[in-house]
């Protein structure tokens, strides 16, 4: 197995087996759900206008992202 192989199966197990991970994609799905705005600033290259509650719900996305990474 190469080093892309072992990464897929890693990056495949998180969701299944990973009670935290499915819990911080939870809250990044929620988000998003309440300011789909923020959504769509990983969506396009474009500028988003977005409000100053919008701008903290990114900010609370970024933070969860981070978090999935570190797993």
């Amino acid at each position: 197995m190469d080093l892309y192989q072992y990464l897929g199966s890693v990056i495949a197990k998180l969701p299944k087996e990973n009670e935290e991970y499915r819990a911080v994609r939870a809250e990044i799905e929620s988000i998003y759900g309440k300011y789909p705005k923020v959504l769509g600033v990983f969506d396009t290259e474009t500028a988003a206008g977005l409000t100053e509650e919008e701008r903290a719900a990114l900010i609370e996305v970024m933070e969860r992202r981070n978090k999935l990474t570190d797993m």
